[in-house]
């Protein structure tokens, strides 16, 4: 999490020692290591988390080509004359936009939003959730399904 303060970017030093961030509507918890979005408030706090990883490195083959096969080797180095010249990595390497949707746990912390997860905290209620997951069909990876779920959670 950065900030400008006189037209300096600073950055927060100790985040473990703080709880969230606000800033106008938006807010951010600070749980596992990450900066975690508020989508929705209320009892229940549903929260997105975002981030971005590496899915594959694909290597360029002679021909300047991308394979993500193993087929392809790889070189540090290349004796020539008696010398060894360091190689240049030719690689490309594909990213992915990864949303990753959490639940607030009683304890303040943050669960990651899976039906397992969903019924270890409502173990009383589990019967009940097992039914409105079945008549609803929620997807666990869609925003508007995990706040329609979190409200009937909220309810319970």
């Amino acid at each position: 999490m950065e900030y400008i303060k006189n037209k300096d970017t600073l950055a927060i030093a100790n985040r473990k020692d703080i709880r969230f961030v606000a800033v106008a509507q938006d807010t951010f918890y600070y749980d596992k290591g990450y900066y975690m979005e508020q989508i929705s408030g209320g009892p229940l706090k549903v929260v997105l988390k975002q981030y971005i990883k590496l899915k594959e490195i694909q290597k360029k083959d002679s021909y300047g080509t991308s394979s993500s096969g193993s087929s392809t080797n790889s070189y540090g180095s290349l004796p020539v004359g008696g010398d060894f010249h360091k190689l240049v990595a030719n690689e490309d390497m594909v990213f992915q936009r990864t949303l990753e949707y959490y639940l607030s746990d009683p304890s303040g912390g943050f669960e990651h939003f899976t039906r397992k997860n969903v019924i270890q905290l409502f173990p009383v209620h589990e019967d009940e959730i097992k039914a409105y997951l079945k008549s609803n069909k929620i997807k666990f990876d869609n925003r508007d399904d995990l706040i329609k779920l979190s409200e009937f959670l909220g309810s319970l």
